[in-house]
């Protein structure tokens, strides 16, 4: 689990780059991964929807002029979007 799981300065010279994105998934006992469950469902919905909105503005500042559908309908270019999202996190 070491080897593949976990990141260390040997797998990364060794070519296990796999492994920064396995470590997310490691857990190292029985308490550990229990303590992650209930941080998970405590803050669960809140967290997952700030994800959700950094990845949407992240987007908008690399691409301003792609075409979003607001309201899954109409087309604006993403900077014109920004109003919007944020007015769907706010009322979720």
């Amino acid at each position: 689990m070491i080897q593949n799981f976990t990141i260390q300065w040997d797998n990364i010279k060794g070519g296990r780059y796999h492994t920064m994105i396995t470590s997310a998934f490691s857990h190292k006992n029985l308490k550990h991964i229990v303590s992650n469950m209930i941080t998970l469902y405590s803050f669960g919905k809140s967290g997952a929807s700030g994800a959700v909105n950094a990845i949407l503005m992240l987007y908008i500042l690399l691409y301003p002029m792609k075409t979003l559908l607001v309201d899954f309908m109409i087309p604006v270019p993403a900077l014109l979007a920004v109003n919007e999202i944020f007015t769907v996190f706010e009322n979720m």
